[in-house]
């Protein structure tokens, strides 16, 4: 058996991956779980005991969403593709570490798609679930969660910033730009692409927007295609409802996918926790403070493992499981964790069905700038981060959506001209055309 010391580079897809999951799927999903309370006079280390004769309710609002009828569906509709995504995610990670901010990506790819039209358009909406919500819908929606879910106070802070960054001399479309002001609240800046401090600024921004956790994600020089860069990010910090107390933090070894284990800072907590099992899996919630927000785990079962868990994780299956939660005393061990991830998105957003979107000779978006030249999606990149410890967690995530132009000029190299040879000059007005002078210079002379 290989022991692995707490330094070296930490493999804990099992927990990290579902954490990370839970995490951001959790700002979609407050206020939505069932609660009970202990029984009268108990409370433990975990959750302090309730005075007598007084309960919570079930289904208690704790700042829940307020979406009208027409509104929900973007919300069932951001977790379809979220799964969907973490399935893509999952499956090509190969025993490493997967965080990723599905609402995240989901908001980035609807900005953009307001600058989409026809089959395009068709095709982004059904690789986010969107099939059955016109644009309008989606941008109105999207504006009600984002205006919610923004929060300074109650123990949680949410932040949630958008931006587009636009080539200098390129016309877009005041349509598109307008809606993503309007409904997502994005900043608009035009740059001189070319210029040196060009990613640097971008870079100064997302920084900002992650409060320091991401600070690069473009990197430079910028591309002579690339036209336009739409940018999402995402900020959380929550402290735990019931902290963990550091004194009881020990080092434990973690069971590793390949038979090896890693010794590794475990925290500890017992008490009242909303807690279910099945045959597949152990599942806990950990509140932040204010509790609208929540950190769930879940844990394959001994002898089950994470491939087995993945295999039955979909959309309906989520919106079951967060049902079945009900109080229970207990403890709970979880490892104290901090990681990044950063991948291209590229591949599995167009294996969704957003192929059309990268396609240099058919994707349509006409809506966002004046064609020709035609605009493709050349990258969907995503960034992220994430630390779980004994007061809570901090996680921020950035999606950058890269849009350039067929047939540009390829890039050329810096160009040298030394004129230590005979050459021609001339003195001409610029107005006309008019020559005023010509001559060469064969021997220079002062």
């Amino acid at each position: 058996m290989r022991v692995r010391k707490s330094g070296e580079r930490i493999r804990i897809l099992g927990l990290a991956g579902y954490l990370a999951l839970a995490l951001l799927l959790a700002l979609p999903l407050a206020g939505c779980g069932a609660k009970e309370a202990p029984p009268t006079g108990t409370g433990g280390q975990g959750q302090a005991a309730e005075p007598p004769g007084v309960s919570p309710s079930r289904g208690e609002d704790r700042g829940a969403i307020g979406l009208t009828e027409r509104e929900k569906p973007l919300i069932e509709a951001t977790n379809r593709f979220a799964f969907g995504l973490y399935g893509h995610l999952a499956r090509e990670a190969g025993g490493r570490n997967v965080f990723v901010s599905p609402l995240s990506v989901a908001i980035a790819l609807s900005m953009t798609n307001n600058g989409a039209d026809g089959d395009t358009r068709e095709a982004i909406a059904s690789a986010l679930g969107q099939e059955r919500l016109d644009i309008g819908e989606v941008n109105r929606s999207f504006q009600t969660i984002l205006q919610a879910l923004e929060s300074e106070g109650n123990g949680a802070v949410v932040h949630i910033a958008n931006s587009l960054w636009l080539r200098e001399g390129k016309e877009f479309l005041d349509g598109f730009l307008q809606a993503n002001r309007q409904f997502y609240g994005a900043e608009t800046r035009t740059l001189d692409f070319g210029g040196e401090r060009a990613a640097k600024e971008i870079n100064e921004w997302v920084g900002a927007a992650t409060r320091g956790k991401i600070p690069q994600v473009i990197q430079g020089p910028i591309p002579d295609d690339v036209i336009l860069y739409l940018i999402n990010a995402i900020y959380f910090k929550g402290g735990w409802q019931h902290p963990f107390d550091p004194a009881d933090t020990r080092d434990e070894a973690f069971r590793l996918a390949d038979g090896g284990t890693k010794v590794h800072p475990f925290m500890k907590r017992s008490g009242w926790f909303d807690y279910q099992e099945t045959d597949l899996f152990q599942a806990v919630k950990l509140p932040y403070a204010g509790r609208r927000f929540s950190l769930v785990v879940l844990l394959p079962r001994e002898g089950r493992d994470l491939a087995e868990l993945h295999e039955a994780l979909s959309a309906d299956r989520w919106e079951s499981w967060m049902k079945g939660f009900r109080q229970r005393r207990g403890t709970v061990e979880l490892p104290r964790f901090k990681t990044e991830y950063e991948k291209s998105l590229k591949e599995p957003i167009a294996a969704m069905g957003m192929g059309i979107a990268f396609d240099r000779d058919r994707a349509d978006f006409s809506l966002m700038a004046g064609t020709p030249p035609r605009i493709y999606l050349s990258e969907v990149k995503h960034k992220s981060f994430v630390e779980v410890n004994e007061k809570g967690t901090e996680a921020a995530a950035v999606t950058v959506v890269e849009a350039s132009v067929s047939g540009a000029a390829p890039p050329t190299e810096p160009f040298r001209m030394k004129a230590d040879r005979p050459f021609f000059f001339a003195i001409v007005e610029e107005g006309q055309g008019t020559v005023l002078f010509m001559g060469s210079v064969q021997e220079p002379a002062e």
